[in-house]
């Protein structure tokens, strides 16, 4: 669902220099589809769109990504390497979603992360061995 919520705006700002973009905030946007060629992107911005599901390699193919937000939508759980590929990201916020599970390998690879927020979410505990 997020795959096809993400495409169609990514692929009209593909005719704007791609190369050049760098921060894209799509929040209460009514976004369709994803483009993955952006690859120049530091700054992804989703938070506010009822985005419930988040599947494994999504943000594969952005390297560059720095910080995403995905607070306040309706994420109950996060698979195994759904952040693969994002060895640059320091800021991750999924704040106000419905997470209530953790997949041990959520946030595999992501070694340059250094501000988390998970809080508002349905967790009730937490392995550390997980997160960090």
């Amino acid at each position: 669902m997020l795959l096809h919520l993400i495409s169609s705006i990514f692929c009209s700002l593909i005719f704007i220099a791609p190369s050049q973009i760098s921060c894209i905030s799509l929040t209460r946007s009514l976004l369709q589809q994803w483009n993955p060629n952006l690859t120049s992107i530091t700054k992804l911005d989703l938070g506010v769109k009822s985005i419930t599901d988040m599947e494994p390699n999504l943000f594969q193919g952005l390297s560059n990504l720095e910080f995403l937000y995905l607070d306040t939508n309706m994420i109950s759980k996060l698979e195994n390497n759904t952040f693969k590929g994002l060895t640059n990201l320091t800021f991750l916020d999924i704040s106000s979603n419905s997470l209530n599970k953790l997949e041990s390998l959520a946030f595999n690879n992501l070694e340059n992360l250094k501000i988390l927020y998970l809080d508002r979410n349905k967790l009730t505990k937490l392995d550390y061995r997980y997160v960090f």
